[in-house]
C-alpha cells in the first residue's frame, strides 16, 4: 500500500466463479486501509473468519448439492423402472411364446410407442393360438381319417403274404406292410401329441409300480434284442409312484425301443431305478452309435433326426412325446451322450402330487 490507497481484493480478481471462492482463504478476499501513527504508515489489512462464513453458507450449498443428486438419480431410477418394466414383461411373453403358452398375460397400459408394441404383441399372440388351434385340430382330424385306409392296406398285405407269391412279388408286399404300419404309427403319435398339447389327454393317476412297467417293456422286446445279440441288465427295485400308467408305458417304450434301434450289434443296455425320499430316478444307458452335444440338445424337437439315425425306421416323434409325457408327470429328462460311447437318458418322477391344474 505505497499508493496509500484502499484495497479491495474482489475489485481485482479475475475469476469468473468468484462467488464459489468468496469463502476462500485467498488474498482476492482481502480488503485493506492505509492509516498513520505518528510519522509512520501502516496498512491494515481484514479478511472474514473462513470458518464462520463455511457454517454458514457452504453447509448450505452442500446441502442444496445433495438434494439436488438425490432427486436426480432417483428420478433417473424411476424413469428407468418405468422404461424397462414393460420391456421384462415383453420379454417374459416371448420366452413363454417359444414354449407355445400364448395365454401369457402382458398387463401392459401405456400410450407410447412401448404401449403400442404391448398392443401389437397382443393381438400377435392372439393369432399364434388361432393358427397353433387350428394346426392341431388339422393334425387331429387327418390322423383320425388316415387310420381306416391304413387299416385296410395293412389288412390286404397280410391277406396277400398267404398267397403263393414269387419272392420279387412278396418282397413287395412286405414293403407295402412296413410302410403302411410305419405310416399308423405316425398317425398314432400325432394323434397322442395333439392330445397332450391340447391338454384333452384324460390322465388316470393311480399307484404304478415302475419296476414292473419297465420288466414287461423288456420281455415284449427280448426278442429284438436277442436278433441284435445285445446283452440287457437293470437293477429294478419296487417303486410305486402316482402315475398314469397308460402315459409311463408310452416312455418305457419309447426309450427301450431307441436304445435298441440306435445300438451297436453284440451292445449292451443298462436300466437302474433309484429313489429318494420325493422322487424316483430311472436311467436307460446304452452302447449305441450316441450323439454329439449339438444333436443331444436338439432330440426332444419335434420330428428332429440325428443324420446318423435317418435310414433307421422312426417319426421324430417319440422322445417328444416322451417329454411331454415327463413334464405332465411334473418330472425331467436329461441326456448325457458321446459318439460310437453311448447314450444315457435320466427320469426324474416325484411321488406324488404329479398333475397340473
Amino acid at each position: 500500500m505505497e499508493d496509500k490507497k484502499i484495497y479491495h481484493g474482489m475489485d481485482n480478481s479475475p475469476s469468473p466463479w468468484m462467488m464459489m471462492s468468496h469463502f476462500s482463504n485467498q488474498l482476492d478476499n482481502t480488503v485493506g486501509v492505509p492509516f498513520t501513527i505518528g510519522d509512520e504508515d501502516y496498512g491494515l489489512y481484514l479478511r472474514p473468519n473462513n470458518k464462520l462464513l463455511f457454517s454458514d453458507v457452504h453447509v448450505i450449498f452442500a446441502w442444496f448439492f445433495v438434494a439436488v443428486s438425490i432427486v436426480s438419480i432417483s428420478g433417473v431410477i424411476w424413469f428407468a423402472k418405468h422404461l424397462i418394466q414393460p420391456i421384462t414383461k415383453l420379454t417374459e411373453a416371448t420366452k413363454e411364446i417359444t414354449r407355445e403358452n400364448f395365454n401369457y398375460p402382458l398387463n401392459i397400459h401405456r400410450r407410447d410407442e412401448i404401449g403400442q408394441l404391448a398392443e401389437s404383441f397382443s393381438r400377435m399372440q392372439v393369432q399364434l393360438q388361432h393358427n397353433d388351434e387350428a394346426r392341431k385340430s388339422f393334425i387331429n382330424n387327418v390322423s383320425h381319417d388316415f387310420q381306416s385306409p391304413l387299416m385296410n392296406i395293412q389288412g390286404y398285405a397280410e391277406l396277400l403274404k398267404t398267397q403263393a407269391l414269387d419272392e420279387e412279388h412278396l418282397e413287395y408286399v412286405d414293403i407295402i406292410d412296413q410302410e403302411s404300419k410305419r405310416l399308423s404309427n405316425l398317425t398314432k403319435q400325432l394323434l397322442l401329441l395333439t392330445s397332450l398339447d391340447q391338454k384333452s389327454y384324460p390322465m388316470k393317476l393311480g399307484v404304478t409300480r415302475i419296476d414292473k412297467q419297465i420288466k414287461d417293456t423288456v420281455r415284449r422286446h427280448q426278442w429284438r434284442m436277442e436278433e441284435k445279440e445285445i446283452e440287457i441288465s437293470y437293477h429294478l427295485p419296487p417303486a410305486p409312484i402316482l402315475a398314469d400308467p397308460e402315459l409311463l408305458m408310452t416312455v418305457w417304450d419309447n426309450l427301450l425301443t431307441n436304445a435298441i434301434k440306435y445300438n451297436q450289434n453284440g451292445g449292451s443296455i443298462f436300466i437302474q431305478i433309484s429313489e429318494n425320499d420325493d422322487n424316483a430316478t430311472v436311467s436307460f444307458k446304452d452302447t449305441g452309435i450316441g450323439m454329439n452335444k449339438e444333436q443331444a440338445s436338439k432330440i426332444f424337437e419335434r420330428f428332429y433326426r440325428v443324420d446318423a439315425a435317418r435310414k433307421k425306421d422312426g417319426t421324430g416323434l417319440g422322445l417328444s412325446i416322451v417329454k411331454h409325457i415327463i413334464e405332465l408327470h411334473n418330472g425331467k429328462i436329461e441326456v448325457e451322450s458321446e459318439i460310437q460311447i453311448g447314450t444315457t437318458f435320466t427320469i426324474k418322477l416325484p411321488k406324488d402330487k404329479q398333475t397340473e391344474e
